[in-house]
């Protein structure tokens, strides 16, 4: 049980990050802002 549970928020953890990445780098490409990531 303890394993699905640990595969299902694996899954969500990726897909949250894949989208506030996505998110992050549009806007940047919105507002035409060229940052360094070394910060992150």
């Amino acid at each position: 049980m303890r394993r699905i549970f640990e595969a299902v928020y694996q899954v969500f953890f990726d897909k949250k990050w894949g989208i506030l990445i996505k998110m992050e780098s549009e806007s940047l490409m919105f507002s035409g802002l060229e940052i360094p990531r070394d910060y992150l």
